[in-house]
């Protein structure tokens, strides 16, 4: 699993064009000097109006915490295309942890191992952490997710501070939006009898002021622009999560 979590910052060898080999990352390749990926361009321009307090300029079927992260650390001085390949390398690797966590509240340290091992040996999301925008970044939300709602049933007490966390993964892509409930009552699950109405009551009061917040100084789409992205397809979108 360790030499799995070090995987982004190896990655596959590529022939590096001579005037181009100064600028490859020490972390990276010439694969991260590239602006290639699923709606690459619209996902950089997106978290460009981010970095230029834009904040509500963003198209609105384009939920708001990859952007933030890209456009924090492109805001921070890294170029565009830079930031946005080192937020999905280390999504990778929050995606990796955060399964580990989930199936060790779950199952066991066995399970934990086995579980991070396929996740992250996965070529799919290996691809995905390679290329620009939010593809791995759905992958790591859903991991986020499930360890967050584990571990708010195993400690309830500090249920509102991980929903902080809850609510940036349900927050990440329009699929994940509706994936607070089922983390709610998977914190329900997971606590004890006495202690299920904490948990869940916990992470409810952390999304909503969350939700209000990012709706207040955010661009947040509304149930009608939702439902219109999911039955009519995404503008400019051809494959994978836009």
């Amino acid at each position: 699993m360790v030499v799995l979590l070090l995987w982004p910052v190896t990655p596959i060898p590529t022939a590096v064009p001579p005037h181009l080999a100064s600028s490859t990352p020490a972390w990276g390749g010439f694969w991260d000097l590239l602006l290639e990926g699923p709606d690459a361009g619209e996902w950089a321009i997106n978290a460009a109006r981010i970095a230029g307090g834009q904040l509500r300029q963003v198209d609105h079927h384009r939920l708001p915490t990859w952007l933030l992260m890209t456009g924090g650390l492109h805001r921070a001085g890294i170029d565009l295309v830079t930031a946005g390949h080192l937020v999905n390398r280390g999504l990778y690797i929050v995606m990796g942890l955060c399964t580990w966590l989930a199936g060790r509240l779950l199952l066991g340290p066995g399970t934990a191992l086995l579980a991070a091992t396929l996740a992250l040996g996965s070529p799919h999301l290996r691809l995905a952490s390679e290329r620009y925008g939010i593809d791995i970044g759905v992958g790591a939300a859903v991991a986020l997710i499930a360890a967050t709602a584990l571990a708010a049933g195993r400690w309830p007490k500090a249920a509102p501070v991980l929903g902080i966390a809850l609510c940036a993964a349900v927050l990440t892509h329009y699929t994940t939006l509706p994936l607070w409930l089922p983390a709610l009552l998977l914190a329900a699950a997971a606590a004890v009898p006495g202690q299920r109405w904490r948990a869940a009551g916990g992470l409810s009061i952390s999304l909503l002021v969350c939700g209000l917040l990012a709706h207040h100084f955010l661009r947040l789409p509304t149930a009608h622009e939702l439902i219109g992205v999911v039955l009519d397809g995404l503008p400019g979108a051809n494959s994978g999560a836009a």
